[in-house]
């Protein structure tokens, strides 16, 4: 295996302003065996025009439209995708994500170096317009984090890697059945606990990150991060997990597990005015490793200190106001 095809999939939709940045990264690469599927979601801003382009320069990439027996969306194109890719080992880029000209070439060296292996991640940076004007990095690892570590900082949402910061065996990514077409968000959170959990064969790099997410604009974290079908993605997500936990018996910190239902499925949907989404998820079915009892009296506790939080900053908003007229009526009447 001197010089193996390496498949990068790239799922896309109403792309056309930032995709052609992603494929020029792509045919950078220094390592000159692989090929692109970009599989567009049924893109109708000239997506396709900008890409058609990309196929005439370079034979190597390949646009699909991806077919109605894949759900929409990001994990539905991303399956297609992998079902076509002619290569052993997979990577699947976002269509706005940037990747180093030695991007291929690092992980052309992990595959000769480690060729029996699941997964291999590496880290992944971050940038706003271009890179260089971010010095956050995705998240850290080191190369003896053992496989219990990254479980749980995954259930604490602290995210050793991403999408991007992975190359598959395409093998293993089938035996695991994929992307979750049915999720919207947490689908990397999902599938790579999912993984873990299975004990892999993984090789960590910790190396300086030769791949960059691009962040986005405060208003889309907002409305990403606060609608109601993100809890619903949450919840969904971690029902999954919850009964993967259970039905394989796999050993996690129990007090981490119920933290992570907490926070995402009582506080945070209560802090962004869900109140009724924990009742709903509570009549809908029981978690395995969470009782009712418990689910119920947080719920009903995080509605108590919710309520008197906002009216005690209420109190202190009308205070303050209070202050400030009081404070301008006697500047403009006292001499």
């Amino acid at each position: 295996m001197i010089d193996p095809l390496v498949s990068i999939i790239i799922p896309t939709y109403n792309r056309a302003h930032l995709i052609g940045e992603t494929l020029d990264s792509v045919l950078a690469q220094t390592y000159e065996n692989w090929e692109c599927i970009i599989v567009d979601d049924g893109s109708t801003d000239g997506t396709e025009v900008l890409i058609k382009e990309y196929l005439k320069i370079d034979k190597r990439f390949h646009l699909v439209t991806k077919p109605n027996n894949y759900k929409n969306g990001g994990n539905g194109a991303r399956n297609y995708g992998a079902t076509l890719a002619k290569g052993s080992f997979l990577i699947f880029l976002d269509s706005d994500d940037l990747i180093k000209k030695s991007f291929l070439e690092k992980r052309h060296q992990s595959i000769l170096e480690n060729s029996l292996f699941d997964l291999c991640v590496y880290k992944t940076g971050t940038f706003k317009k271009v890179v260089g004007d971010s010095n956050l990095i995705w998240n850290d690892f080191k190369e003896n984090e053992t496989l219990t570590m990254s479980i749980s900082r995954f259930l604490n949402q602290d995210m050793p890697w991403c999408t991007m910061g992975v190359l598959w065996n395409k093998e293993f990514f089938k035996n695991i059945g994929g992307w979750d077409e049915n999720l919207k968000s947490w689908q990397d959170w999902e599938i790579h606990l999912r993984t873990l959990f299975v004990n892999p064969v993984i090789y960590r790099f910790p190396d300086e990150p030769d791949n960059y997410y691009r962040l986005p604009n405060i208003s889309e974290v907002k409305s990403n991060k606060n609608s109601e079908r993100t809890f619903i993605n949450a919840y969904n997500a971690i029902r999954k997990v919850d009964l993967l936990i259970h039905n394989h018996s796999i050993l996690v910190d129990q007090k981490t597990f119920k933290f992570l239902i907490l926070r995402n499925l009582i506080h945070n949907p209560i802090l962004n005015g869900f109140r009724l989404l924990p009742s709903n998820i509570l009549r809908k079915r029981k978690f395995k490793n969470l009782t009712k009892t418990t689910f119920l009296k947080y719920y009903l506790f995080e509605l108590v200190f919710t309520t008197y939080r906002l009216r005690r900053m209420r109190s202190l908003f009308s205070y303050y106001k209070y202050i400030k007229a009081k404070s301008t009526y006697l500047k403009t009447t006292v001499k």
